[in-house]
């Protein structure tokens, strides 16, 4: 297989080799082809999840996904269910309105500081 890249990608390629992280081009395509297999991985998750998949499309989903997906709901479920039992909760409403304050104070720095540099 050969693949083409833009100067720039080679320049940084070449530079990752240089560093030392890794032996060889090769190498650093492996680990980004890697990453991006993980990320269209955690796409199809969320796809699945926010959309839903029915009938013949769980077939497109691996099995290891899906067993992935449900051991790691099922680990959450167990987490939520233990800190419950030890009463370490946080009021729904108490919880909404500071991630509410948060967002718009947040909001607020990014408006003024737009304003200070534009």
């Amino acid at each position: 297989m050969n693949v083409s890249v833009t100067p720039e990608l080679e320049r940084f390629v070449q530079s990752l080799v240089a560093s030392g992280r890794y032996h060889s081009a090769s190498e650093v395509f492996r680990a980004g082809l890697r990453l991006l297999e993980q990320a269209e991985r955690r796409r199809l998750l969320e796809t699945w999840l926010l959309e839903g998949v029915e009938g013949e499309e769980q077939g497109d989903l691996p099995d290891k996904l899906r067993d992935e997906l449900r051991s790691g709901l099922q680990a959450k479920i167990v987490e939520g269910l233990d800190a419950l039992e030890r009463g370490d909760v946080v009021d729904g409403d108490a919880f909404f309105t500071d991630w509410r304050t948060r967002i718009e104070s947040a909001a607020a720095s990014a408006d003024s500081a737009t304003r200070k540099h534009g």
